[in-house]
This record gives C-alpha cells, sequence and structure tokens, in this order.
C-alpha cells in the first residue's frame, strides 16, 4: 500500500474513509491522505495516531502532518466528540436532564473563569433531575462522585458507570461560590 501511495516508508496512517461533516472533512482531510505526524509527533501506524488522539480533548486544534500526492502538508484539525459520547450525552440527558459542554477559552472569559477545571452545562431539560435540583445552564461541573472532571469524556464516563437508582454527587460553582448537589439516576 506505501508503495501504491507513493510513500518511501510503510508508516504513518492511512485514511480510509471520512466522515461527513465530522472534524476530519471539516479540516479538509480526504481518503487516501496518510498522517505522519500528530502535533509534531511521528505517528508509525494507526495505533500511534488512535492513542494521541484520546489524549486531546474536544474543541482542542490538533496540528495532523499528511502526505498528500507525495507533498507533505500541515492541517488543523479540532477534536470532536467520539461517537459513543454523543450517544452518552443523549442517554444522559434522558435520565438527568443535561449535556454539558467543554470550557474552551471563549466560555471561561464568559463565565470569568480563570483556573477551574470542569465542564460547562449546556443544557437543562425542564421538568428534568437536574431543573428540580437547581440545576442551570452555564454552571460550572467540577467533580461527578468527588473525582475532579476535566473533559466532557470524563465526565460521560463518571456517570456511565452508574446504575438506576444510583446517587451522583456534583460539585457545582456558579459566579464566585460552589455547592454540592445529589442526583438520583432514572
Amino acid at each position: 500500500i506505501a508503495e501504491a501511495f507513493g510513500i518511501p516508508k510503510a508508516e504513518g496512517a492511512l485514511i480510509t474513509d471520512v466522515v461527513k461533516d465530522g472534524p476530519a472533512d471539516k479540516a479538509g482531510l480526504k481518503p487516501g491522505d496518510v498522517v505522519i505526524k500528530l502535533n509534531k509527533q511521528e505517528i508509525k501506524n494507526v495505533g500511534i495516531l488512535r492513542n494521541g488522539i484520546s489524549f486531546l480533548h474536544p474543541a482542542e486544534v490538533a496540528t495532523l502532518t499528511i502526505l498528500r500526492g507525495g507533498k507533505e502538508m500541515e492541517i488543523p484539525v479540532t477534536i470532536g466528540l467520539h461517537p459513543e459520547n454523543e450517544l452518552n450525552a443523549q442517554e444522559i440527558q434522558k435520565s438527568l436532564g443535561l449535556l454539558v459542554e467543554e470550557l474552551t477559552p471563549e466560555i471561561r472569559q464568559q463565565l470569568g473563569v480563570i483556573e477551574e477545571k470542569g465542564v460547562v452545562i449546556k443544557y437543562i431539560s425542564p421538568n428534568s433531575i437536574a431543573q428540580y435540583a437547581g440545576l442551570r445552564r452555564g454552571q460550572l461541573i467540577l467533580s461527578v462522585n468527588r473525582s475532579p472532571i476535566r473533559s466532557t469524556e470524563e465526565f460521560y464516563q463518571a456517570i456511565r458507570e452508574k446504575s438506576t437508582g444510583d446517587q451522583i454527587l456534583l460539585h457545582v460553582k456558579e459566579g464566585q461560590g460552589t455547592r454540592f448537589v445529589i442526583l438520583h439516576m432514572e
């Protein structure tokens, strides 16, 4: 395959498909591109690429160095949610009535949050457990069950580990104050 694509070494990760309107598509990646670096780190195979991307957070911008038609190009790609986490978001919205998003620099500025880590409540379903608990859009979730949360992926993982009827302890920040909120999984 390397020879057919005019690549001197059998290294890199060959892009075979690009999901329409996904992060790769939006960045301009095409089937047949070969990723040789992720943020300047050499990519020897698809496993190294997959692992490297797994350590990045949604909304973070990564630079992929690719080979296309024998030419090396650098392409910035904004990391998106893994499809499994999108499904988790829908399930959590149904059971708890809330959706969260990454704490981007723009959101930090809007909320006046400088050093805190967490996820921001993006949406609260009407008449949901989250609404009855007093949660509101724009609040920052700092931890779930006393474990710090730094990304939506960590948030969904922490919630996914709970079963129907379990309690979920959220540490929530709004303005200058913080409080603990207990939700019961439905």
